[in-house]
């Protein structure tokens, strides 16, 4: 980033030579305090682009989180509000990387950014083990395997969703970011 003198000194290069722009480079003359009073205008300038620059990109703002937000829409109901920053940035960077999910490993993919290895294999991998209705419903269907919870759980099965909050946020997310046609079948 360049100084107000060098923005001066840039400016004082454009005027030709001559007796009417000699006082270009005199200090305290007229001519070079108003050309002081431009480079100052630059100088503001440069630093607004370098804070966009700086700022623009989502996966390192702080001035520009809630925008971010609000163009992803978060929170919703994966995401809940968040008052650090770094959770807000981690919330963005998953909402836009993982727009669709579509191969196995993506799911993979998005599992780890919070920590958690799942497995993700396809239905047609599992037919053996699990009995679909048609070779059609298990081509559609994904297979996760999240680790063994610590989380109480029932014996019986029941509507409810057990596991630890990142794994149901994460199975949100991968029920919200799935394409149309998968199924998805967690184990």
């Amino acid at each position: 980033m360049f100084s107000i003198e060098e923005h001066t000194n840039a400016l004082a290069a454009y005027l030709p030579n001559g007796y009417t722009f000699e006082a270009k480079n005199i200090d305290r003359s007229n001519l070079r305090a108003l050309l002081q009073g431009f480079a100052f205008e630059l100088f503001l300038a440069q630093g607004y682009i370098q804070t966009l620059e700086d700022e623009y990109f989502p996966d390192r703002t702080i001035l520009y989180l809630s925008e971010w937000e609000q163009a992803l829409g978060l929170p919703d109901d994966c995401f809940t509000i968040d008052s650090t920053n770094a959770n807000r940035l981690l919330q963005i960077i998953v909402k836009l990387a993982h727009m669709n999910l579509e191969g196995t490993q993506d799911y993979v993919d998005l599992a780890a950014l919070f920590g958690v290895t799942i497995t993700a294999t396809p239905g047609l991998d599992t037919i053996d083990v699990i009995d679909f209705d048609s070779i059609t419903t298990a081509r559609f269907t994904i297979v996760i395997e999240f680790p063994l919870s610590t989380a109480p759980a029932f014996t019986y099965d029941y509507p409810i969703i057990f596991g630890s909050l990142i794994q149901i946020m994460i199975r949100c997310l991968f029920e919200r970011q799935k394409p149309a046609n998968v199924n998805l079948l967690f184990a």
